[in-house]
């Protein structure tokens, strides 16, 4: 965000080595620095805008994953989903899943992914 003064700054500070008196010198740089401020505001609405890109945890929501380590409300087990192998947690604490289901995944939380019984 500074930098639209440091453009200011340095405007001024070259408008020093030709003896501008101080006030000018305090002109150039409200001026330079709003007007850098003006100039560069479509730009940086436009990266502000840009969309999100999906992390590799957002893609698993919602997969149907295999359990490939039992999974129990009392423990945690692991799925591979994907590919990539994950710490599973059940979503609703009467499920239970054992080696081979297949379960989809709800959410994650750090590194462990929540899943429940197959939408049909």
């Amino acid at each position: 965000m500074t930098v639209w003064f440091a453009l200011g700054a340095a405007v001024s500070l070259i408008a020093s080595l030709f003896k501008v008196s101080g006030t000018a010198q305090i002109m150039i740089f409200v001026i330079v620095s709003l007007v850098s401020l003006i100039a560069s505001r479509p730009l940086v609405k436009k990266i502000q805008s840009a969309p999100k890109e999906k992390t590799n945890a957002d893609r698993v929501i919602g997969q149907i994953a295999k359990v490939i380590q039992p999974v129990r409300a009392d423990n945690r087990g692991r799925i591979r989903v994907d590919g990539l192998d994950w710490s599973a947690a059940v979503q609703n604490k009467e499920d239970s899943f054992e080696i081979g289901e297949e379960a989809q995944v709800v959410r994650i939380e750090g590194v462990t992914a929540y899943i429940q019984r197959k939408n049909s």
